[in-house]
């Protein structure tokens, strides 16, 4: 035995039994006689079950296979995470190729588009399958793996936009005692240190626990132009809690606090439809005394419990508190041939306050010959933002030049403005998936919502959202499905600086098409899947200029193909592969100039892939190489498509090195190589703000695992 902390994906089984079972079926497979002599028994270290997530319970808020369920799911689990030494989400979120990042805000965090879709920052992240504001940095660290639900999913959710979702699941309290400790060193003055340890609090084993800490220092790849480093000071702590109260009723509390502290990097500005060639790709052009500093707690709590084998109820209570500090530098004005700009300093609070409530029903009941999996939901979301703006005298506007000596820190204090606001949300779903036979499944659900907001002027609107699915599995793991689904957003009154100032605006409705295949190969450690899909999006505020009125005249139009591999081939090789090609265009505007238009940050093709061969025996046994590739084709930066950004392809590689010692724990040392090339690329929403991605980036770690 390896050692104790069994949910370590850096610490695979070692099973003699491995080897000569998978010979064994490969060779029946191959029509090998059964009769051949037996091979010598050999100790094999597996993946086990590679990068191939076989449900996602917390992101469809029931437990089904995927390979049974009519809809698109991509989980990015612990292993593939830890082969990449992936320390933000969007060098998870990379191995999705239907996930596009649009920008990476003042280098701060990111924000991403599913199929096209821009996701909203408070609806379409989740944290254990309940409402997650994003607005910073998730702590990747205290996470067991990233599912993406692709499409509409507001039947489950309430008010989404339509291109899908980002749940991030949490690391469990652990049973069997145990951990490890990490150290990585990298470029860009990478420090950082991991902890993870867990087990058993009582002998019983009905209290259990884990804690995961992390301390990071580090820069960027990018500095200011006056000489100062981008410096980054990053603290998470982490504790999970599980009690087994009684037999059929358990409590878990997931509890977690991050503080982020770092400058601001307001990108690179493109002019007359190029990137403006005076600037350099390593140097930040915004004064260093800016700064983007958050504070985070979460705290998920659920107490399920089980009155027979076909009724559950679980009721949650979710709780998160972000604070922002800002001090920024806007860009107002830019001259690409002098170098000089304008910009307003200004100095903001922003305070947030979720309160998630949910009782989920999951029964398990037959009625003739269908076997029903129910789902019934109640949720409410309470959100109170507190802002602290700065009035007048409170900003200050600077003039500058990129090219010559930084501004000295004006020293502006916070805003003393308060804005407050209040916003509800309730949501009562049903949804039943039915087995009908061995072959036939049938989803179908409903949600009713009602959306209430202060923010401006008293809004109220409701909503129901359907959903149907049907799929057929044949009997050689292969099944082929059909869905259609539906989102919500509501938007709210308009505000007074417009002539139709106070008119309640319907919400924007989106409705998707999708039909797919799904094929488990190699004894069901192989996922194969593809996917067509047409998503439209209805009633899109938009400013009409000449009226000076908002109105709902926006729509657009996506459709694409996704082709998706995850899962270990053999004993030795796991991979994780994603094709996306995608058409999407505005097809109503006030402007008729957008019309046809592709929408910003959207690639026609995208592709991804990575994969470890591990050696399993003989003078390498326990030695892992690593290789992947990502590419992204050319793609406007602004709905106007003003001028496109290059496509890119980016390569990486790594390596592992596994080593038991005498007492059963584990020594796992890793190198990885991101932009072996140096290649250079960007992320953007706007010309003016173009964030230039990461240059090779070199990271060495060692872990120690008891």
């Amino acid at each position: 035995m390896l050692g104790s902390f069994t949910n370590n994906p850096a610490m695979p089984a070692r099973s003699p039994a491995v080897a000569p079972a998978l010979f064994a079926a490969l060779a029946t497979g191959v029509g090998y006689a059964q009769d051949r002599p037996q091979l010598e028994e050999v100790v094999v270290t597996a993946q086990q079950l590679g990068y191939y997530e076989r449900d996602a319970e917390s992101a469809m808020r029931q437990s089904a296979p995927v390979l049974e369920t009519p809809a698109s799911v991509f989980s990015i689990n612990a292993a593939l995470m830890e082969d990449q030494q992936a320390f933000r989400l969007d060098q998870i979120l990379q191995n999705d190729s239907s996930v596009q990042k649009s920008n990476n805000f003042l280098g701060a965090y990111s924000s991403y588009k599913i199929r096209g879709f821009e996701l909203d920052n408070a609806t379409n992240y989740l944290r254990d399958g309940r409402t997650f504001f994003h607005l910073s940095a998730p702590a990747t660290e205290t996470l067991e793996r990233v599912e993406v639900l692709k499409g509409p999913a507001s039947v489950l959710y309430g008010t989404l936009a339509p291109g899908g979702l980002i749940n991030l699941v949490s690391k469990p309290a652990q049973a069997e005692r145990g951990g490890f400790i990490k150290a990585t060193v990298g470029t860009d003055s990478l420090y950082h240190i991991h902890t993870d340890v867990g087990g058993a609090l009582t002998d019983s084993g009905k209290l259990r626990a884990r804690f995961n800490g992390v301390y990071e220092r580090s820069d960027s790849f990018r500095e200011f132009f006056s000489g100062e480093a981008f410096d980054v000071r990053r603290d998470v702590y982490a504790l999970a809690l599980e009690w087994d109260i009684a037999d059929s009723t358990t409590l878990l509390v997931n509890g977690d606090y991050v503080k982020d502290d770092r400058p601001q990097d307001n990108g690179l500005i493109g002019q007359d439809g190029e990137l403006l060639p005076a600037l350099d790709y390593e140097l930040i052009y915004n004064q260093h005394w800016t700064h983007y500093n958050t504070e985070v707690w979460n705290v998920y709590s659920l107490l399920s419990h089980r009155f027979n084998a076909q009724w559950i109820a679980k009721l949650s209570i979710n709780m998160q508190s972000f604070e922002r500090d800002r001090y920024d530098n806007q860009l107002l004005s830019f001259n690409g041939n002098t170098g000089e700009n304008t910009v307003l300093a200004r100095r903001r609070l922003n305070q947030r306050e979720y309160i998630t409530y949910s009782l989920d029903i999951n029964a398990n009941l037959e009625t003739g010959s269908l076997e029903h999996d129910l789902l019934i939901g109640l949720e409410k979301t309470d959100l109170d933002s507190d802002n602290r703006e700065p009035g007048p005298g409170q900003t200050l506007v600077l003039m500058s030049n990129v090219f010559g000596p930084a501004f000295p820190d004006p020293g502006l204090p916070i805003g003393d403005v308060r804005i407050e606001d209040e916003e509800t949300r309730r949501g009562l779903f049903v949804q039943d998936m039915i087995q009908v036979g061995d072959h036939w499944r049938l989803l179908l659900g409903a949600r009713y919502d009602d959306f209430e907001t202060s923010i401006g002027s008293e809004y109220d609107v409701d909503n129901v959202s359907p959903r149907l699915g049907v799929l057929y599995l044949f009997d050689n793991d292969l099944s082929v499905y059909a869905s259609y689904s539906e989102s919500f957003e509501p938007n709210g009154p308009v505000g007074a600086e417009f002539d139709n100032a106070g008119e309640d605006l319907d919400p924007t409705t989106g409705e998707m098409i999708e039909l797919g295949a799904k094929w488990e190969l190699y004894a069901g450690n192989l996922l194969l899947t593809s996917a067509v899909f047409t998503i439209e999006r209805d009633g899109d505020p938009i400013v009409d200029p000449m009226a000076n009125e908002i109105q709902q005249r926006g729509l657009s139009e996506h459709a694409g193909l996704e082709l998706t591999a995850a899962g270990l081939i053999g004993d030795s090789l796991s991979l994780t592969s994603s094709f996306t090609y995608l058409d999407a265009e505005i097809k109503r505007d006030e402007d008729p100039n957008l019309e046809g238009n592709t929408p910003f940050g959207v690639s026609k093709y995208a592709y991804s892939l990575w994969g470890e061969y591990q050696f399993n025996r003989g003078l390498l046994q326990g030695l892992s190489l690593q290789a992947g590739v990502f590419y992204e084709s050319s793609r406007p930066v602004d709905d106007v498509n003003s001028f496109n950004l290059d496509s890119y392809t980016r390569l990486d590689l790594g390596a592992k090195y596994l080593l038991e010692l005498d007492n059963g724990h584990l020594v796992t040392t890793r190198l990885t190589v991101s932009n072996l090339t140096n290649e250079e690329y960007y992320k953007a929403q706007f010309a003016f703000a173009m964030a230039p991605e990461r240059l090779r980036e070199i990271r060495g770690s060692i872990q120690y695992s008891f």
